[in-house]
């Protein structure tokens, strides 16, 4: 297909964000010289921002226009927002979301050419030209994305990649940052400790006793990071522990968070959208499951190793523990992540 002008609408999730990144590469590589923009929430907007791979970025305000009541008390400004997008004359739309509103925008473009996924939910596939069947509902969301692609004709040669563009300013920081802090022999390992579902965050306890191993036994630089509403807990993890580490929480945007991640000898992260922004950017990454299923949501990549528990109860997708235990988190113990990342190094 020799498209032109092409938009991703694919606002969020910050996970969901970093896996469409293999869809934005494959575009890239069949259409060369086509102008290719993005619509994405602001709070990931700085991952996007400057792209190379990307002619402009489109801010979403998804929060505001979420749910039925906002998106009709705010019709005004949806309505002038899809004519600022049909102004822009895309001749195709590719809508990752699957959801009412994406939908609607995606048909409001005007483009000829609106492709979404045939089970995609809240109605959206009314608005797509294009419906694109996804025969296994558990394949990974990648591959489901790719599907895309190949219904539009566009090659798939060679490997999946994520291009992540971190950015010279925020590789400055990285560096000026990491140079401060106490020298060590050995590794650099970023811990993530945050997640948005209670249920996928393993015990700050298990953090902490794996961070004080990393640097005893290995002499190694232990990196706390994660969003400004996540600083309490990085301060509790710090606070658990009787050695020296560097929490960051709070203190770096998605791309100094990056950066930083860049130069890391190994992450150990829950579920969770910098999970997947560490495997992205090739880093030896030990992920820690519990309620959510790996094979649908998990890292996508050869340099990462997965944890969970395979339990009665689970993976029970859900935000709150029916059992009130997040077991399968508790039972993933310090020394097997410890033994699973020394192995990845």
């Amino acid at each position: 297909m020799g498209a032109k002008k092409v938009l991703i609408i694919k606002p969020s999730s910050f996970g969901d964000v970093v896996h469409s990144l293999g869809l934005l590469d494959v575009l890239r590589r069949n259409l060369p010289d086509a102008r290719i923009a993005w619509l994405v929430s602001p709070a990931f907007g700085d991952l996007l921002a400057d792209h190379p791979m990307l002619d402009e970025v489109l801010l979403f305000e998804r929060e505001r226009w979420g749910g039925l009541a906002n998106f009709t008390r705010n019709v005004g400004d949806v309505l002038r927002f899809a004519r600022t997008l049909r102004a822009k004359r895309f001749d195709l739309v590719i809508d990752l979301q699957g959801l009412a509103r994406s939908g609607l925008l995606t048909y409001l473009t005007g483009a000829p050419t609106r492709a979404g996924f045939a089970n995609a939910r809240e109605f959206s596939p009314v608005f797509y030209s294009l419906r694109v069947d996804v025969p296994d509902p558990e394949m990974h969301a990648v591959d489901r994305y790719l599907l895309v692609a190949k219904a539009l004709g566009f090659a798939l040669d060679g490997p999946v990649t994520f291009p992540v563009h971190v950015g010279e300013e925020a590789r400055r920081f990285a560096d000026e940052t990491l140079r401060r802090l106490p020298k060590r022999s050995g590794p650099l390992v970023v811990l993530l400790p945050a997640t948005r579902w209670e249920t996928k965050r393993w015990p700050e306890g298990h953090f902490a006793t794996l961070a004080e191993r990393i640097v005893r036994e290995l002499s190694g630089t232990v990196v706390l990071l994660g969003a400004p509403g996540d600083r309490a807990l990085g301060e509790r993890i710090a606070r658990a522990t009787t050695e020296d580490i560097v929490n960051l929480i709070g203190e770096t945007t998605l791309k100094e968070s990056a950066a930083v991640m860049e130069r890391a000898d190994a992450v150990v992260a829950n579920d969770s959208g910098p999970m997947h922004l560490a495997v992205a950017l090739g880093r030896p990454t030990v992920a820690l499951f519990g309620p959510t299923r790996p094979g649908r949501t998990g890292p996508y990549g050869p340099n990462a190793r997965v944890i969970r528990k395979d339990l009665d109860c689970g993976p029970c997708l859900s935000r709150q523990c029916p059992l009130g235990t997040i077991e399968c988190m508790r039972r993933i113990t310090p020394e097997e992540v410890f033994e699973a990342m020394t192995a990845l190094m």
